[in-house]
């Protein structure tokens, strides 16, 4: 009995050691509107003004489909092995509902480029940091410098809208994921 308490013992001190944790990742994968203070015709003109105000530079700008998509912006990068690159682009959707509302759709892409293997990349939604996060590494450095940028654009988007941007509904993945420091 002894001997399996000891067992337990240091099965225990050895979890805690190790820094087992539950880390909490948030991703913002749009923020949505709908309005009756705006109509489609002038939204889509403030909006793509508010993009090439804020440093994107426009891809696509079809007011007959409702969309503008910026270019791919760079927020920053990470050193390390390999090194990687941050992009940022911004596409919005407009359309007119049934109710004769203006709908809108801001989404956020985050693109990690490899910079030893450009074809190796990956693309997702914003990673969010906590309004009380300080960042400290590099990569919350660059996620911090993305997150100021779109959150700039959804501002001035907003109040083209005639909103406010706590008026504005924010669509959230939440995942989490065990992290084991030195495993």
């Amino acid at each position: 009995m002894r001997k399996c308490v000891q067992v337990l013992m240091v099965i225990s001190i050895a979890a805690l050691v190790s820094g087992c944790m539950t880390v909490t990742l948030k991703r913002l994968n749009a923020m949505t509107a709908e309005t009756d203070k705006a109509k489609l015709d002038d939204a889509f003109g403030r909006i793509t003004a508010i993009l090439v105000d804020r440093g994107f530079d426009i891809k696509v700008g079809n007011k007959d489909i409702g969309l503008v998509s910026t270019e791919y912006k760079q927020v920053g990068s990470v050193a390390g092995s390999p090194p990687f690159d941050f992009y940022l682009q911004v596409k919005a959707t407009l359309k007119q509902t049934p109710a004769n509302k203006l709908s809108v759709k801001l989404t956020p892409l985050v693109k990690e480029v490899n910079r030893l293997n450009p074809a190796a990349f990956t693309e997702h939604g914003l990673p969010l940091m906590a309004e009380n996060q300080t960042p400290v590494t590099d990569l919350e450095k660059v996620n911090f410098a993305a997150q100021t940028s779109y959150m700039a654009v959804a501002q001035g988007v907003a109040e083209a809208l005639g909103l406010s941007l706590q008026e504005m509904q924010q669509d959230v993945e939440i995942s989490t994921k065990k992290s084991c420091l030195g495993m």
